[in-house]
């Protein structure tokens, strides 16, 4: 006679290399839970995990699946095959400097299967881990910061949500595209995109391929203004490197990359990596693979790239002279021109809201020592509201 064991409704899925001072501390948090609809996929690439196989034994917690994978990988390769061990009906993916709160991600999860809904975001709590130094904002460092959460919900159309990525060259990030990453997805979605393109991640940029990837198999999702993620940024982690303005270079020198980034590289994208052309680049690749049609506005990621890259003025001016006429590169010009003014303002915008939120409304964040100290406060402020 079989046993038919039942799956857990969700999968939390951390792919990991080099990073376990933060993933034991985010580990030891979630083994005091006492939930089974939940396991934990760590996909490990890093070069030596003697230790950390030591740590898990003592923490003896059957619900954490560890995997692991030596010799070199690309970040894709590592994400996918997380995705492949997952076993929940639904998937999360996490980084290895990230939090959840697994109560209230299991909650939002039965009303999504209630519901009959496939996918949900929600409004992210940033944490910055004390051993990053922000460039901009030094007090960030240790810091947790509450946003001004709704605590309600509401949907969202996938097809709208990507001409806002699109119109923007993608050179600002996901927005509210439906993903993985941060996100909620039930399996059967995720699994129609990887046999349609044969990964789940069609692009370099894990976050930014699947996003885009999966929006051509749902047309509509829930959006929840709830803090049930933290977004923590560790200093050996992209989003440490992005606030220390670390997060550019030689597309050569990035060892995470799979190995066709450099050859596949649209002409019409500037060619150095960074946080608007490495989402650009997997926007692009992931409207290909899905069958759609590479429709950027690359003019607002020139003058996003302008704003932001100017030290790649040479690679910038590359793509926006290169292969046009002369009428052309006048009218790119003067888009160019309206779109650093849009990003400029939009600059300025950002930069007073983050005076008046982490210098002068003090009470909307606190200090942390990691992100097991962040989750139990958050949970505090979950069940307050």
């Amino acid at each position: 006679m079989e046993i038919s064991i039942k799956p857990p409704l969700l999968s939390v899925v951390i792919p990991t290399k080099n990073r376990y001072e933060y993933l034991e501390i985010l580990l030891k948090k979630l083994s005091t839970l006492e939930s089974s609809e939940f396991e934990v996929i760590i996909q490990d690439n890093s070069d030596n995990n003697n230790d950390f196989l030591q740590y898990l034994e003592l923490l003896d917690d059957k619900r954490v699946k560890y995997f692991y994978k030596s010799g070199w990988i690309s970040v894709i390769d590592n994400c996918d095959l997380a995705v492949g061990n997952a076993t929940g009906k639904y998937i999360c993916m996490i980084g290895d400097d990230d939090g959840i709160l697994i109560e209230p991600a299991l909650r939002l999860l039965d009303y999504l299967e209630s519901s009959k809904i496939d996918a949900a975001i929600v409004n992210p709590l940033s944490y910055t881990w004390p051993d990053t130094n922000h460039i901009v904002w030094d007090s960030l460092s240790g810091r947790a910061f509450f946003k001004k959460f709704s605590m309600t919900y509401k949907i969202l159309d996938s097809k709208t949500e990507l001409e806002k990525v699109i119109g923007k060259g993608g050179s600002f990030g996901l927005n509210k595209l439906p993903r993985i990453y941060h996100g909620f997805v039930r399996r059967n979605v995720l699994e129609m995109l990887k046999k349609d393109t044969g990964t789940y991640f069609p692009g370099p940029s894990p976050d930014m391929a699947n996003a885009v990837g999966l929006s051509n198999y749902l047309s509509e999702y829930l959006y929840a203004d709830f803090p049930i993620i933290i977004s923590g940024q560790g200093k050996k982690s992209t989003g440490g490197q992005g606030s220390e303005k670390q997060h550019h270079g030689r597309i050569e020198n990035q060892s995470h990359l799979p190995k066709d980034t450099a050859s596949k590289w649209s002409d019409k994208i500037p060619y150095f990596w960074s946080g608007p052309t490495i989402y650009a680049e997997s926007l692009r690749r992931a409207l290909i693979a899905t069958g759609r049609k590479d429709n950027l506005n690359y003019s607002f990621l020139y003058a996003v790239c302008l704003v932001y890259e100017r030290q790649y003025l040479k690679e910038i001016w590359k793509v926006v002279f290169g292969n046009k006429n002369f009428l052309n590169c006048i009218m790119t010009l003067f888009l160019i021109l309206y779109y650093i003014f849009i990003t400029v303002m939009q600059r300025l915008e950002t930069f007073i809201k983050n005076i008046v939120q982490y210098k002068i409304m003090k009470q909307n964040n606190f200090v942390a020592c990691d992100i097991q100290e962040v989750i139990v406060k958050s949970n505090d402020f979950f069940y307050k509201n």
